[in-house]
């Protein structure tokens, strides 16, 4: 026996002490960054979701200040809006599937 740690015989253990607490704070820091990263990445996420909504929020307000000041006889504003909600749609539907 060296320093306390059997090193002969069936229940032999190579680690010493400090090496094992070693392995675990390790493990433990791997396990935290992981962790870290992940939140980054779900907050990115949240953060580019605001700021398409903001976009297409922006997209619109300006269709739609367009058509109160042309009257709704502006069929290419209304057409305009109308794409533009189609298209937010299929957008949101197509990043959707893949979220969390």
């Amino acid at each position: 026996m060296e320093g306390g740690v059997r090193t002969t015989g069936p229940h032999a253990c190579t680690f010493r002490g400090s090496d094992i607490r070693i392995r675990l704070l390790m493990a433990r820091a791997f396990i935290m960054a992981r962790g870290f990263i992940i939140r980054q990445q779900l907050l990115m996420g949240v953060v580019d979701g605001f700021a398409r909504l903001r976009h297409h929020l922006l997209i619109v307000a300006g269709l739609r200040l367009q058509i109160q000041k042309q009257g709704w006889q502006s069929a290419h504003a209304e057409l305009q809006l109308l794409l533009h909600l189609m298209s937010w749609g299929e957008h949101t539907k197509k990043h959707a599937v893949g979220t969390i």
